[in-house]
């Protein structure tokens, strides 16, 4: 996990991955309860609840 952005009733995650970087939305998250910078994370992505966006 290389970066987390704290949006009051989510935080996002960018996540790098082998085929580049992502972003992670986390709900309802405390802050303080954040992971760290650094952090070695499993990404499972459900395809109903994913949606992409394209880039500018």
């Amino acid at each position: 996990m290389l970066r987390s952005t704290f949006h009051g009733p989510t935080i996002d995650y960018d996540v790098e991955t082998t085929s580049g970087t992502i972003t992670v939305t986390e709900p309802g998250r405390d802050p303080g309860r954040a992971l760290d910078e650094g952090t070695n994370v499993h990404v499972l992505i459900d395809p109903d609840r994913a949606y992409l966006l394209a880039r500018d």
